[in-house]
């Protein structure tokens, strides 16, 4: 169910009636909804004067990434999201954006932008049209890649999140859920679900990315209701000596997603949690593409292994590949995807691994091809 509070990621900023809501909760108090929207225009009028027309954001507090991200929407720049800021990100990023904001090094030698400091909310609706997002991805080959999209590909995607998934009417989130998230909101998977899907909804965020599950937990316990955007990297090691049972009925939802949940995986975090996450397939290339919630039987097997399409997407079988069509994509066609499936009689499929030479090994991906030639490099191997 679509809450009240809910627009469309286009006209986030244009509300006017929730500038006392606490927006982003820290540990010495909270911002609020109105703090956010005149940070957002000191962002836009900084990018406006600069006269840039792309810039690479870094930032590890969501309150300046989301007002940084939505001023530079605003003004009509295009923002540039590094997965980190390490020497190699830095050189490709002087040659890829016009100016930079956020937490750089000094390898980065572009010019930086800093926000301005006047009192004046941005109201503005945004034009999804625009291509205003850009990405790294490894692709299909393993070499890091710069995928643009437009505005419309990710807001598209924000609606489906709200409603979450067709089985959850029995799951209530209310209002002051606070989501917390153990995902860098530079991949598309933390961007839609920890910064625009909480401003599309009115959701509190916590104001970073929390990397260990002994803060997490000790953080849930401290709001009334809670929503996790995890991935399976983390959920495979939730530590046993924490009292995951004290958060019951407090931590509504867990999300995963970024790689395949292991079956351990699964059973460690119902067996620790008392839920079984929401597990989101997809790709920053097509973004998520279907769900589903799997369930441990009697005998401790696991079932509902099927996934089903998330709203919006149109899908079909050719050549044994997944083949996609929906907003998200670059295209209004049908796009092939590396992935292997069975369809199943109920219209789910089931995931029969990957076609091409990419594997995925703690959410990242990796080329078995490109791991080959490094080695064949090293001039230690003859070959492989």
């Amino acid at each position: 169910m679509i809450s009240p509070r809910f627009l469309d990621p286009a006209l986030t900023l244009t509300r006017t009636d929730a500038d006392d809501f606490e927006f982003v909760l820290c540990e010495d108090g909270a911002r609020t909804w109105g703090e956010y929207a005149v940070a957002v225009n000191n962002w836009k009028k900084a990018f406006a004067a600069a006269g840039v027309s792309s810039a690479a954001l870094f930032f590890s507090n969501l309150f300046d990434l989301s007002s940084c991200l939505f001023g530079a929407w605003a003004a009509g720049v295009r923002a540039i999201l590094p997965a980190d800021t390490t020497q190699t990100v830095c050189r490709q990023l002087n040659t890829l954006a016009e100016a930079a904001a956020g937490d750089f090094p000094a390898d980065l030698t572009i010019r930086r932008i800093t926000p301005f400091h006047e009192a004046d909310p941005c109201r503005d609706a945004l034009d999804p049209s625009g291509r205003l997002v850009s990405l790294f991805t490894s692709g299909s080959t393993g070499e890091p890649s710069l995928i643009t999209k437009r505005l419309s590909q990710l807001f598209c995607e924000v609606p489906a999140i709200e409603v979450r998934r067709p089985d959850a009417e029995d799951v209530e989130l209310p209002q002051d859920t606070v989501i917390f998230s153990t995902v860098p909101p530079q991949h598309i998977y933390g961007l839609l679900f920890s910064i625009l899907w909480p401003a599309a909804s009115l959701r509190p965020i916590w104001h970073k990315r929390i990397l260990y599950p002994e803060e997490l937990a000790a953080r849930m316990r401290t709001v009334p209701h809670s929503l996790w955007i995890a991935s399976p990297a983390h959920l495979k090691r939730l530590p046993e000596d924490i009292d995951w049972s004290s958060l019951k009925n407090m931590l509504r939802v867990i999300y995963t997603s970024g790689g395949p949940l292991s079956d351990d995986a699964l059973r460690r975090t119902i067996a620790l949690t008392g839920l079984a996450p929401v597990e989101i397939f997809g790709s920053s290339e097509s973004g998520g593409i279907a769900w589903r919630t799997r369930a441990l039987a009697e005998d401790g097997s696991i079932i509902n292994e099927s996934f089903r399409a998330l709203p919006g997407i149109e899908w079909k079988m050719e050549n044994s590949l997944l083949v996609i069509k929906s907003k998200q994509l670059s295209s209004d066609g049908w796009e092939s995807t590396s992935d292997r499936i069975a369809v199943n009689a109920d219209g789910s499929f089931t995931l029969l691994g990957r076609a091409d030479r990419i594997v995925k090994i703690e959410e990242k991906r990796v080329s078995l091809t490109a791991v080959e030639k490094t080695l064949l490099g090293t001039g230690l191997i003859a070959s492989c």
